[in-house]
């Protein structure tokens, strides 16, 4: 894993067998009514005003104000923090605040995080049974990773706040104002002269007409716009540059998770079908995976995520006899070969 010191935000490096397990917002986009923009202020307060003071903590401040969203109250960052798996180097990935925030994360008056350099965020403190406690109310059912669209992001914002990387100049004369800008021309975000930075979503507004994300920052307090300080203003074109990746959260119970009332599919494919793959065969397939009960979306998307992966095991599990067992397999593999499109045909001609 590259560890980065000088940035809140660490590479992703896992390898594509990892990757492939990651649930996708592609994959759930049927649950989504189109985004309606409104012109309208800014709201006066969102969540929590955390300041990370000079710690490397704004990953760990994206993934508080998300739980805050769905449970209330407001979020130890040092919680979530102090249990990243590249402890004690600064900054976190991605992936591993999105599985933190599954495991959840205990309130702020329970291990106090405002305020703190990276030596105090950093310390050690006695995991209580009120703190066990906590982190058993205040957690997450899935995590969604999500592209740079802004309509798609604005989407996303109707469940709840994003976890948003961006990247921009190492000297922020791009970022610290209300409203960012892209100054430099910058390709991606492992450009040399780039710094990297969480800053969450947490709304999307019409400005003169203009499409905004509204971020609210847990660095650079003051520089910003709202009341106190801590708000961008995210124009389209730097949603489009600057924005590399992200994700959010959903509940169980959520409507976007919530399938249509199905006939019975029918299923005929030749195809393999793997993370990744996309088209008809995949809206087939998942049109199945959904009328078995494995697959929770509204309605099929085409498109083969970790969610959709996931399912496809459990089917290779339950029909283990008919799929596994001819090919001399013990474990399902997640990828639609032909043993499991021989069982499907059969079953959903």
């Amino acid at each position: 894993m590259q560890l980065v010191s000088t940035t809140g935000i660490l590479l992703d490096n896992r390898q594509d067998e990892e990757k492939s397990k990651d649930y996708l917002h592609e994959e759930i986009a049927s649950g989504f009514e189109d985004y309606v923009w409104e012109e309208r202020p800014a709201k006066p307060q969102y969540y929590f005003p955390y300041n990370q003071s000079s710690s490397l903590s704004c990953v760990a401040g994206g993934g508080a104000i998300v739980l805050e969203h769905f449970d209330g109250g407001v979020i130890s960052r040092k919680d979530i923090y102090n249990r990243r798996v590249n402890y004690p180097q600064g900054g976190m990935f991605l992936d591993d605040v999105c599985k933190l925030i599954v495991k959840g994360a205990c309130e702020e008056k329970l291990v106090p995080s405002q305020g703190l350099g990276e030596n105090q965020m950093n310390a050690r403190y006695p995991v209580t049974q009120e703190i066990i406690k906590s982190r058993a109310k205040k957690k997450v059912s899935h995590t969604i990773y999500i592209k740079n669209n802004i309509d798609e992001l604005a989407q996303a914002t109707t469940v709840c706040p994003i976890i948003a990387f961006w990247y921009f100049d190492e000297n922020g004369k791009e970022w610290w104002r209300p409203y960012p800008e892209t100054l430099y021309n910058f390709k991606s975000h492992v450009d040399k002269g780039v710094t990297r930075h969480q800053v969450a979503i947490v709304d999307a507004i019409l400005i003169d007409g203009k499409k905004y994300l509204v971020g609210q920052d847990t660095a650079g307090v003051g520089t910003g716009g709202g009341t106190h300080g801590n708000l961008r203003f995210i124009s389209e074109d730097v949603v489009s540059k600057r924005f590399y990746a992200g994700s959010y959260a959903i509940d169980d119970e959520d409507e976007v998770l919530k399938p249509d009332v199905l006939e019975k599919p029918r299923y005929f494919n030749t195809k393999t079908l793997k993370s990744g793959s996309t088209g008809i065969e995949v809206k087939m397939l998942q049109a199945v995976l959904i009328y078995e009960g494995l697959l929770k979306i509204k309605a099929p998307t085409g498109f083969l995520g970790g969610m959709t992966r996931k399912a496809i095991i459990d089917l290779q599990m339950k029909y283990r006899d008919e799929i596994l067992k001819p090919a001399g397999l013990k474990s399902p593999t997640g990828v639609v070969g032909s043993l499991t499109n021989l069982f499907l045909n059969t079953k959903y001609k």
